[in-house]
């Protein structure tokens, strides 16, 4: 079976444009930064970060064979929802999904550090699962594949939903609506080309 992850990683600057990689597999997508919070600084903008109650006592064995400059310190790690784990190092934020899923920003791209991950072949057996960070100003996620919606769960800033069809591709994802705490909306468009 083969894993597909397409990660949409931060720019370094605020006008920069998002780049989307694929960890396996050829394709590619990619995401402007722009609206409300395009270009706010991950670790200031992550509540979850800042809490105790996240805070996980020993660093996880799956990061422990980080390279050294994203391995997380003793007492940095905080356990997200949905199995999420984030930490701080040096000005950027670096997070692993339950699904093997992740990267590190030190900036958000649009609504979020969103990546789409198909777990086994694309367009068949399980389902796409979309996960990410939002910063604490996005109250609701939702996803627009096909036209359809399907409102993804937030729980301490880690974003999770798996969609209902296993035949929807990535590139069928045309992006998702954040909104936030003032009521205010933004649709971040997601551009992914088919595989080749």
């Amino acid at each position: 079976m083969k894993r597909i992850t397409f990660l949409i990683l931060v720019a370094a600057s605020a006008s920069a444009a998002a780049v989307a990689g694929i960890l396996s597999g050829s394709g590619g997508a990619s995401s402007t930064a722009t609206g409300r919070v395009a270009g706010l600084t991950a670790a200031a903008n992550i509540g979850a970060l800042n809490r105790m109650d996240t805070l996980v006592p020993v660093v996880p064995s799956s990061l422990s064979t980080l390279p050294s400059d994203v391995r997380p310190d003793l007492g940095s790690v905080h356990r997200l929802g949905f199995g999420t784990l984030a930490w701080r190092t040096g000005s950027r934020v670096c997070h692993q999904d339950t699904l093997g899923g992740g990267g590190c920003f030190d900036r958000f791209p649009t609504t979020g550090a969103i990546m789409i991950v198909d777990p086994d072949l694309l367009g068949e057996g399980e389902p796409l699962k979309v996960t990410g960070i939002v910063p604490d100003s996005v109250t609701s996620l939702t996803i627009v594949a096909r036209g359809a919606e399907y409102p993804a769960r937030i729980v301490d800033n880690s974003v999770f939903v798996e969609l209902p069809d296993a035949t929807i591709k990535p590139w069928e994802i045309e992006g998702w609506l954040a909104t936030f705490a003032d009521g205010h909306t933004e649709f971040a468009a997601h551009d992914t080309k088919p595989l080749k």
